[in-house]
């Protein structure tokens, strides 16, 4: 059995409502196209985004994307680097998530 500290409880707890959340607005919206999501990053959404052509898609914080890596064991320099080459500017398709770059007003000089 694996002990947990409240921090990380209240992370596994948020990351759990948000996700439930988007499901929830999903599954009562209009939207027919595919939705995208990363699991292991449930933790960094932020909410619903929309473009021209789509409605809805999945919003990510960069700012809680690379706290979700650190929390999974990476250094702030590898999750840095992680999130630049394998997540930034990955196209998955139609319904290929939003990410807000919040990391260059707060985080930066870390």
């Amino acid at each position: 059995m694996t002990k947990k500290t409240y921090g990380e409880l209240a992370k596994e707890k948020q990351a759990n409502e948000n996700r439930r959340m988007i499901d929830e607005y999903f599954h009562d919206s209009d939207e027919d196209g595919p939705i995208i999501f990363s699991e292991e990053l449930d933790g960094a959404i932020i909410g619903v985004g929309q473009q021209f052509t789509n409605d809805g898609l999945v919003a990510y914080s960069m700012t809680k994307i690379i706290e979700c890596l650190t929390d999974m064991g990476m250094s702030h320099e590898e999750a840095l680097e992680h999130f630049s080459f394998n997540i930034q500017g990955s196209w998955l398709g139609e319904g290929t998530p939003i990410i807000v770059d919040d990391y260059h007003f707060c985080c930066e000089g870390e």
